[in-house]
């Protein structure tokens, strides 16, 4: 997988829509171009050179890795016209392929749309080396040019022979002396009525914020007073959790972004928090894996779980892919809903997994049924796939807790997502855990995973699918 819907949204680096604050410069996320035929490209090296590639949805300017050639490519922007004196803001997504080889990647800014232009003006950053363990990540890089006129980025990626591939996305050049834009709440929606009581609230931000406060408060009026705070002056966390939401209430919610030039109030959300489900057809959570969710500090290329959702690596074999919990969020294209999907990990040799998630804790109804569904499948029809699924009377992530098996899924060559259904005890407090348990196969594909009471109207469209978390 080369970059996820989450890279910009792990680095708090997505712009809010309105009115700019600031002047943008220049900028490229190669989504609408049918090539590079607008860039420079040299090649100095006979071996592959850079080109667009698309996966997941997501369309980066990629250099393939060369089994038997060194690179020697630079790409180099369209120009854009930069005033001498002032400070602009300059920024792109980078990434190096692979955990146990080098990538090199230089980044230049120069005058002349020629490697030999780049190399006569500034260098703005070196990496290398460059792989999986210091990337994905966001540069972003302040520059004030000596003379005013057209100016040009160039990206020279000079990697040995056989190393993997390196990318580029979200080019993004900005005049830095303005206050910020306004910031909305990217999370919950203004509107949404089906915020689940355990949620974190998210703020985009852009490369001109320094740091955020998030505010909420039950009256458009409280916003302004010290209560309201959520997150005070965070520059590196965009996740403010508010506690457990009243169920039924209605919230409001802001953002102001600060920088050095000032601070600018972000629009109003309103949002309303889940009713407890008390009869048939209540629903206490949706969740289908697609929002912002906490940034995994082990591995910023995939988030943390929901809030209210844990994962315990038993076998402690974390060697498949490197991912940090034992179950994880990515891009797939195997789930119901896109664009992502909750997956397990697998290993990647002959140790057998022992890995659980569990889901949030919930009170059953006294009397009717509380049933909790998925829908899963196996990722590749080469790998039949074992899952338990279990759960516990107690709100735990002890293994020991969890002696109640509901099913034991053998998913032999299933392909196809198929929903599975259990139905919890009544009037307990109750915590759903999947174990997944398969020996040297691949990995399990779960999505939409809901808790409801009896009752609950099964969806129509992806779009009830609401997510709630």
């Amino acid at each position: 997988m080369r970059k996820t819907l989450y890279s910009a949204l792990v680095l708090g680096l997505v712009a809010s829509a309105g009115t700019s604050a600031h002047a943008v410069v220049y900028s490229e996320d190669f989504e609408s171009l049918a090539d590079l035929s607008t860039f420079v490209i040299e090649d100095y090296s006979g071996a592959t050179t850079w080109e667009l590639f698309t996966s997941g949805g997501n369309t980066v300017a990629d250099l393939f890795r060369d089994p038997l050639a060194p690179h020697d490519d630079w790409l180099i922007t369209p120009g854009f016209t930069l005033t001498a004196g002032n400070e602009y803001t300059i920024s792109y997504w980078y990434r190096g392929g692979g955990n146990t080889v080098d990538d090199i990647l230089d980044v230049y800014i120069g005058t002349t749309q020629t490697s030999a232009g780049m190399l006569a003006g500034t260098t703005l950053a070196e990496y290398n080396p460059l792989n999986n363990s210091n990337s994905p990540n966001t540069a972003v890089l302040s520059f004030t040019p000596t003379t005013t006129g057209t100016h040009y980025l160039g990206f020279h990626g000079r990697s040995d022979a056989n190393q993997n591939f390196i990318s580029i996305d979200d080019i993004l050049v900005t005049d830095a002396a303005n206050p910020p834009n306004a910031i909305s709440l990217a999370y919950p929606a203004d509107g949404a009525d089906n915020v689940y009581k355990e949620t974190f609230l998210y703020s985009s931000t852009d490369i001109d914020v320094d740091s955020v406060t998030i505010r909420l408060a039950t009256s458009e009026t409280d916003l302004d007073l010290p209560a309201s705070i959520v997150v005070e002056n965070s520059s590196t966390d965009f996740f403010g959790d508010p506690g457990t939401l009243t169920p039924g209430e209605t919230y409001f919610a802001r953002v102001d972004a600060t920088n050095a030039n000032g601070t600018t109030e972000g629009p109003v959300t309103t949002f309303t928090v889940l009713p407890d489900p008390s009869g048939p057809g209540d629903v206490y959570f949706l969740e289908t894996f697609d929002a912002p969710h906490q940034v995994n500090t082990d591995n910023t290329e995939y988030p943390e779980l929901p809030k209210g959702w844990d994962a315990l690596d038993v076998d402690g074999a974390i060697n498949g892919s490197g991912f940090a919990s034992a179950w994880y969020i990515a891009v797939s294209s195997r789930g119901n809903t896109p664009p992502n999907a909750l997956l397990s990990r697998y290993n990647a040799d002959q140790t057998p997994n022992d890995d659980w998630v569990f889901l949030p804790v919930v009170e059953t109804h006294p009397t009717l049924e509380t049933e909790v569904s998925f829908l899963g499948r196996v990722r590749s029809d080469s790998f039949p796939e074992t899952v338990e699924v279990r759960y516990a009377t107690v709100d735990s992530t002890n293994p020991a807790d969890y002696s109640n098996l509901l099913d034991t899924i053998n998913n032999a060559m299933n392909m196809t997502l198929e929903e599975y259904t259990y139905t919890l005890p009544a009037n307990s407090t109750v915590r759903v855990a999947l174990r997944y348990t398969s020996v040297f196969q691949s990995q399990y594909v779960v999505d939409d995973v809901t808790i409801r009471i009896e009752g609950t109207q099964e969806p129509t469209s992806a779009e009830d699918w609401l997510l709630f978390h």
